[in-house]
């Protein structure tokens, strides 16, 4: 078994080590194989935690789009949660919206085995940078990397240089939220109403 996992690239043991359902006995032998890679786990984690900063709310999201510009590559629509962190934003997928096949199962995966991204505590936290690089699915934006946030009761958007990078519907009321997360962080936030085909 060592041979075979040996062989898999850095990124498929990442993958491996923090989103799958792993034997106790596959979970240590695919943790050696991640330490010889890339160090200390513990280590590993902390540029990506201190990037994520520290995680200020979660919304529960459905509707949620991600342009091709932000993670190459075409995304279907989906549900999960978006995340506000004090050092960005981010999106922990949950499944597609449409339910075929729900091939973002991993996504669920994801919110169990780093349930702190979504507020609660964990030893096998994946703070989000890490996330959007190891689940094509998942998203994390930097404060650098975006200029501004519409939000309204039923539709959110993040916004740089005029561009859309993503789009989204609440499913809570979290406005009273996004904004102390906006004002507290030096975010722009552009107050939406609802939508009149909606009322």
């Amino acid at each position: 078994m060592r041979a075979a996992w040996s062989r898999r690239t850095e990124q498929e043991l990442l993958h491996a080590y923090f989103l799958e359902e792993l034997s106790p006995e596959g979970r240590a032998l695919i943790g050696e194989l991640v330490v010889e890679k890339v160090g200390p786990i513990a280590r590993y984690l902390e540029t990506f935690t201190r990037e994520q900063g520290v995680v200020i709310a979660t919304i529960p999201v459905r509707g949620f789009e991600i342009d091709a510009s932000v993670k190459d590559q075409r995304l279907p629509v989906m549900w999960g949660y978006l995340v506000l962190a004090s050092q960005g934003i981010g999106f922990i997928p949950g499944g597609t919206d449409d339910g075929a096949g729900d091939a973002l199962a991993i996504g669920l995966g994801a919110i169990k085995r780093g349930a702190n991204i979504v507020g609660l505590p964990s030893e096998s936290a994946v703070p989000l940078p890490l996330l959007a690089d190891l689940e094509p699915a998942a998203m994390w934006l930097p404060r650098a990397a975006f200029d501004e946030v519409l939000w309204g009761p039923d539709f959110g958007e993040v916004v740089r240089a005029g561009q859309r990078l993503c789009c989204l519907e609440p499913t809570d009321d979290a406005e009273d939220i996004v904004i102390d997360w906006a004002t507290a962080h030096g975010i722009e936030l552009i107050g939406l109403d609802a939508s009149p085909l909606l009322r």
